[in-house]
This record gives structure tokens, sequence and C-alpha cells, in this order.
């Protein structure tokens, strides 16, 4: 007998070799223009010096505090 999780992934597996061309034409554009705007979004950002500066000290602050409760055993 199969388990819940195999039968499932057997079914998403066929799922995903029924999807239509159209489908995965549309799929693969979604996917374009996500990394598209992100890719602007992310130059944007670059082109204000004071908000790479904000951006940076928060990515640092974040890390720090994440490295922080791991080393403290906070987080499991």
């Amino acid at each position: 007998m199969l388990s819940a999780e195999a039968s499932a992934e057997r079914d998403v597996f066929a799922q995903e070799l029924r999807k239509s061309r159209v489908r995965r034409l549309w799929d693969m554009g979604r996917m374009i223009y996500r990394l598209t705007a992100f890719s602007y979004g992310a130059f944007s950002v670059y082109e204000n010096p004071w908000l790479v500066r904000a951006v940076l000290a928060a990515l640092w602050t974040a890390s720090r505090v994440i490295l922080r409760t791991a080393l403290t055993g906070l987080i499991l």
C-alpha cells in the first residue's frame, strides 16, 4: 500500500504532466515578469545612496538578531 504522502506526490506529478502548453507558457511568463519586476525594484533601490544604507543597516541588524537568538538557543 502507498502512504498518503506518496500518493499525494504521485498526484501532484501527474497533474504537472497534464498541464497544457498554454498553461506552461503562462506560468513561464509570470515567472519572467516577477523576475523583471524584482530586478527593477532592486535597481531602483541602488539609485538612492541613503536608501542603500538603510537597507544594508536593516539587513545587518536582522542578521545579528537572528544569529544571537540562534546562539542562545531560542530558535529550535
